[in-house]
């Protein structure tokens, strides 16, 4: 007998999943569309400028560890998720270890047409955008522990997340004689759409 697949109960592979990069544009940016501090997904589609906030609402971040290696050397960087892993690798690396996160955000597109090329993925009456957003050092601190900071304090009343609108924006900032644009997110009072979080609901959101 032939079943159809359709029979079946959805099991979502994450290995099949494509979320493209959230990339800044900073200074030396290149193959890159829009302008310096635009926050650009899959490097073609300006999602917003440098300074300017959009609404999103992020996934559970992933968190790791990774080497530490100075701009100048042309190595690759090696990443570690588990404490055993984190533990091998701080034993054998020459640098030393700083923490990374990688952070799925679903932006709602703002118009009533929005372009579909970016905001491709329909729920409820909304369209969104997905991208991923690398943090480490200060959009370490500014996104991912803003996340896990909000986690920590709203752990009683049980509100996640993903309940809430938060507000993405591409932080500029300055030290000496550089400066360069992060990642950072803020958390509002806006609750998510009921479509959305039923939607991630089945998928463990």
């Amino acid at each position: 007998m032939v079943h159809s697949n359709r029979e079946a109960p959805y099991r979502l592979n994450p290995d099949l999943i494509h979320i493209p990069w959230v990339n800044l544009r900073q200074k030396l940016s290149k193959n890159m569309e829009g302008v310096e501090g635009d926050a650009v997904l899959d490097r073609k589609f300006v999602l917003t400028n440098g300074g300017v906030g959009i609404p999103c609402i992020p996934l559970d971040p992933v968190v790791g560890k990774q080497e530490d290696i100075p701009y100048s050397k042309k190595e690759t960087q090696r990443r570690a998720i588990t404490p055993e892993e984190i533990k091998a690798l701080a034993a054998e690396s020459e640098y030393k270890l700083e923490d990374y996160g990688e952070v799925t955000l679903m932006f709602p597109a703002l118009t009533d047409k929005p372009d579909e090329a970016v905001y491709q993925f329909p729920c409820g009456d909304k369209r969104y955008a997905v991208g991923r957003i690398f943090c480490k050092k200060d959009s370490f601190r500014l996104a991912v522990k803003a996340i896990e900071t909000f986690k920590l304090f709203n752990y009683q009343s049980g509100v996640q997340p993903t309940r809430k609108v938060w507000i993405y924006t591409p932080e500029h900032m300055e030290k000496g004689d550089n400066d360069w644009y992060n990642h950072t997110l803020r958390p509002t009072e806006e609750d998510t759409d009921g479509a959305l979080l039923d939607f991630l609901r089945q998928f463990g959101g």
